[in-house]
């Protein structure tokens, strides 16, 4: 028996565009000999609909894409998840049942709902399909394969963790498992692929790339053979997932490029990875304090602006205001208003740190709409920076090692785990010094309020780790 994958970049509410790419998909698959085909919950909807999903257009535009989905079809069977129509027969009244993901079968010309963790009998083998991507448990049922049309969002710890989850899965319930997964953003989730084929032994039959939009098709019939994978670095995988953030939100929301300052620690970083995404002509730099080297070093233009008789004549009106603070929002003022005369969406250079201490000026680094790096510790941009040495030298050839790292792992405790922070001193477990603990603790419940104002950032942290916004009850101890 030969199944088939088909991992799309589906965009949300995007029938066309998604219809097309899923039946270039399936054909694909078809001139490879597969028996059935198998998409992921978001091929045909796109990811990060909510209510939008409820709406009575949205629903008879999915059947009408469905059903034209389905005389697209040649002889392998379709599975793919879309949203559930049906509604629930009270003894009194319909109850219409709120809008979820459920899977679907479609054959030439037939379009069947199914209930999700429903067995499916289909030429003599038990099929248990589901949008569901928790790994099933050993159970009392009987079935052959485990098809999961993935619908959950790609985190950085899903690299390693992914591949041994579906291998064991697969192992415990002595069954092949299929997993398909889409690629794409929404709503500044990441989305990442890395469908794959696991055999009863726990083999891995096949495996998508991270990131990159892809069909293929595996023999499930013996001898099952461990593919060939190429390995990918952590730092390369979260690369991808970053461009493949920047470049969707750009493509999504109509902009012609990207906007940012070249004047902070980890703006050289940020540029590379939108240089990436999107091209060197559509990555645009500004300058306050003449970096326009590192602009050159990486292919892209630089504007350079002066912002010195603008801080005075302010500071001078309101006698003795900070500068500092005044600095950061005058040149941030300059440079949105460059930026969105050009058409260009504005980066901001945030870090994981800078965010949960509070330290950045608001309206001043916190301008912009997207913070690619906002998720992202002193210690994950060390680790991305690697990526580019080769290619930069000059600029990241000479990395030295994060500044306070003490910081980063105090800040994880207490904002990411939900550690107190008289559980972090008295176990004390990494050697870390009270009042650095007390500090970063005041820190973050002090900036919570200032954090309601940053743009937001690309998730790649598992949010069940994560407090949105860690407030004073959570965590005084």
């Amino acid at each position: 028996m030969k199944i088939g994958i088909i991992q799309n970049a589906p965009r949300t509410g995007d029938f066309s565009n998604n219809l097309r790419h899923i039946v270039q998909g399936y054909r694909t698959c078809l001139d490879h000999g597969a028996e059935i085909v198998v998409a992921s919950a978001h091929a045909l909807c796109g990811p990060g609909l909510f209510d939008l999903a409820a709406r009575d257009s949205f629903q008879q535009q999915m059947q009408l894409a469905l059903q034209t989905l389905s005389r697209e079809l040649g002889a392998a069977p379709l599975i793919l998840g879309a949203y559930s129509t049906q509604a629930d027969e009270d003894e009194e009244e319909l109850v219409a049942i709120p809008p979820h993901l459920t899977p679907y079968l479609l054959e030439n010309d037939v379009v069947e709902e199914l209930e999700n963790g429903e067995i499916l009998e289909w030429e003599g083998k038990q099929l248990l399909i589901t949008t569901d991507d928790t790994p099933l448990l050993p159970g009392t049922d009987d079935f052959d394969i485990i098809i999961h049309t993935a619908a959950s969002p790609w985190y950085a710890a899903q690299i390693s963790q992914e591949a041994q989850k579906r291998k064991d899965e697969s192992l415990n319930n002595e069954t092949f498992v299929v997993y398909a997964a889409g690629v794409g953003t929404a709503e500044s989730l990441l989305y990442g692929g890395g469908s794959g084929v696991y055999s009863p032994q726990g083999k891995t039959l096949l495996r998508l790339p991270w990131f990159e939009v892809d069909s293929r098709v595996v023999n499930l019939s013996p001898p099952h053979r461990e593919a060939d994978i190429p390995h990918e670095s952590e730092p390369c995988i979260l690369a991808k997932a970053l461009q493949q953030g920047i470049r969707d939100t750009v493509r999504q929301f109509g902009y012609g490029g990207v906007c940012l300052s070249m004047d902070f620690p980890h703006s050289t970083l940020l540029a590379a990875l939108a240089i990436d995404a999107l091209g060197s002509a559509n990555v645009e730099g500004v300058t306050f304090c003449g970096a326009e080297e590192s602009a050159k070093e990486l292919g892209i233009s630089c504007k350079q602006f002066s912002a010195t008789q603008l801080i005075r004549h302010a500071s001078e009106l309101l006698e003795g205001e900070d500068e500092t603070a005044l600095q950061a929002r005058i040149e941030a003022s300059l440079l949105s208003t460059y930026s969105e005369s050009r058409g260009l969406l504005l980066l901001s250079p945030l870090s994981r740190r800078d965010i949960m201490l509070g330290q950045f000026s608001l309206y001043g680094e916190s301008c912009g709409l997207l913070a690619p790096l906002g998720n992202l510790y002193e210690m994950d941009l060390h680790m991305l920076s690697t990526e580019y040495k080769e290619r930069h030298g000059r600029l990241f050839g000479t990395l030295a090692e994060p500044h306070e790292p003490a910081k980063d792992l105090i800040i994880h405790a207490l904002a990411d785990c939900n550690v107190s922070a008289g559980r972090l001193i008295r176990e004390n477990n990494f050697g870390l010094e009270e009042n650095d603990v007390r500090y970063v603790q005041r820190r973050i419940i002090a900036s919570a309020l200032k954090r309601t104002q940053i743009p937001c950032s690309l998730q790649v942290s598992a949010p069940e780790e994560q407090l949105t916004i860690p407030t004073a009850h959570r965590l005084n101890d």
